[in-house]
C-alpha cells in the first residue's frame, strides 16, 4: 500500500486563505462537469454541492483522523491511480486485520443505486460512512470520529463556514462532506467516451487524437457485443451498475448478496462493477481473485461454473449448464483492447482529485494557488 503524504501543515494554511474570502465566493455551487446526454445522477445528497463541501470532504479523505489509531485514511485503499481501487487482492485495516474483500473503485457513484459487493449501503451519504466503523478498516466509532473532529480547531471552522453552523459538527454533516467529494469523481473522458458520443451525434467531431481509433475500435466493439458483454455492463459504461449476480466463480458459494436480503436466491450474487478504467483496477472480482483481465476474460470463456443460482445469461438455454463463449484467441485480445479504450487519463491525473496534503496540491477555492 502506498502511504499517502500527510502534511499538516498544508490544512492550517488552506483554512488561512479560506478565511479571508468574502461568504459569497465561499458558498459557489460546485458544477459537475458532464458531457451532453449523461442522465441526471440519481442520488440526493442533503445539501447542495459547493466548492469548499466538495474541499473538506477531499481533506477528509486524505486525512488519517479519521482511523481509530489516525494512521490510516479511507486514500489507503483508494488510490487515484488505480481509479480510487487498490492493486492488491484485499488490504489491512488500522490493526493489521486482514479485509475479506476486494477494494471497489470510486467513480461515477452519484449514478449507482447500491454500495459495496453486496450492495449493503442504498445512498452515498450513508455509504462513506461504514468503512469508517468497520473494525476491519478505520475502526472508529462515529461519535469518536466526531468528537476528533469538533476537537480539531481547523475542522470544526471549516465546517462551519461550510454549513453555516453554529454549534458542532453532526453525522449528517461529515456524511455529506465525505459524499460530496466521492460523488465529485466523475469520469466521462475515455476514448470510448468520445467515440460513442460521435457515434451518436452528440458531438460534431472527435478530438485529434481519436481520429484514427475510430475505425480500430470497431473489432473490439464487435466482440464485446457479440459476448453479450454489455447485457449486465450497461451504461454504455457511463453508470453506476445496479444488477447483482453469480457468475460462477464457485460451485459452493458464500452468502454474497443474501447477506443482506436475506433471501437464498441472492446467494453468491454479488455487485456487477462499472467497466470503467477497469484496465488499471486489478486485481478483479469480490475477492480479487484475477489479477489480470486475461484472467477474467478466461472465466466467461471456459470456466464458468455451475451454481444454483448462476446467472441466466451464462446458462445454456436448453440444458441450463454454464455457457460457455467459446471465443479465438484474437477474439479475447480484442476484448481486452476494448476495455483498455475505457481508462480516462484525465481521471486518473486529475488535480482536484489528488491529495490536498501534497506540496503540488492545488484547490478549486484558490484558483489554482500553490503553496
Amino acid at each position: 500500500i502506498e502511504v499517502p503524504v500527510y502534511e499538516r501543515q498544508k490544512l492550517v494554511q488552506y483554512y488561512e486563505k479560506i478565511k479571508k474570502l468574502p461568504a459569497a465566493q465561499i458558498h459557489v455551487p460546485f458544477k459537475l462537469t458532464l458531457p451532453p446526454g449523461t442522465i441526471p445522477p440519481r442520488q440526493k445528497l442533503s445539501w447542495p454541492m459547493t466548492l469548499l463541501r466538495v474541499e473538506l470532504g477531499r481533506w477528509l479523505f486524505y486525512d488519517p483522523i479519521l482511523s481509530k489509531n489516525n494512521g490510516q485514511s479511507c486514500a489507503h485503499c483508494h488510490n487515484q491511480k488505480y481509479s480510487f481501487g487498490s492493486n492488491t487482492r484485499v488490504n489491512l485495516g488500522v490493526d493489521g486485520q486482514l479485509g475479506i474483500r476486494n477494494t471497489m473503485p470510486l467513480v461515477n457513484l452519484l449514478w449507482d443505486t447500491h454500495f459495496f459487493w453486496d450492495g449493503r449501503a442504498s445512498t452515498l451519504e450513508e455509504a462513506v460512512l461504514l468503512p469508517i466503523e468497520s473494525a476491519i478498516e478505520m475502526n472508529l466509532s462515529i461519535e469518536e470520529a466526531l468528537a476528533k473532529l469538533n476537537k480539531d480547531a481547523i475542522y470544526l471552522a471549516l465546517f462551519r463556514k461550510a454549513y453555516q453552523l453554529d454549534g458542532k459538527i453532526e453525522k449528517v454533516h461529515l456524511a455529506n462532506a465525505l459524499a460530496q467529494f466521492v460523488g465529485s469523481l466523475v469520469s466521462f473522458e475515455s476514448p470510448m467516451d468520445y467515440l460513442h458520443r460521435y457515434d451518436e451525434k452528440l458531438i460534431p467531431e472527435l478530438p485529434n487524437h481519436l481520429k484514427d481509433k475510430t475505425f480500430s475500435a470497431m473489432g473490439q466493439t464487435n466482440v464485446f457485443t457479440a459476448a453479450q458483454c454489455g447485457s449486465c455492463h450497461v451504461g454504455p459504461f457511463l453508470y453506476g451498475q445496479t444488477n447483482f449476480d453469480d457468475i460462477g466463480l464457485d460451485r459452493e458459494t458464500e452468502l454474497g448478496r443474501a447477506a443482506v436480503t436475506g433471501n437464498p436466491v441472492d446467494k453468491g450474487k454479488y455487485k456487477t462493477t462499472s467497466l470503467r478504467n477497469i484496465a488499471v483496477s486489478a486485481p478483479y472480482m469480490h475477492d480479487g481473485r484475477f489479477s489480470s483481465l486475461e484472467e477474467v476474460i478466461e472465466h466467461y470463456n471456459s470456466r464458468v461454473k455451475s451454481s444454483p443460482n448462476l446467472a441466466v445469461l451464462l446458462r445454456k438455454r436448453e440444458s441450463g449448464k454454464p455457457l460457455r463463449l467459446e471465443l479465438t484467441q484474437k477474439q479475447k485480445e480484442f476484448l481486452v483492447q476494448f476495455l483498455q479504450l475505457l481508462t480516462d487519463e484525465a481521471f486518473l491525473k486529475n488535480p482536484y482529485f489528488a491529495n490536498p496534503f501534497a506540496p503540488e496540491a492545488i484547490y478549486h477555492l484558490l484558483s489554482l494557488s500553490k503553496f
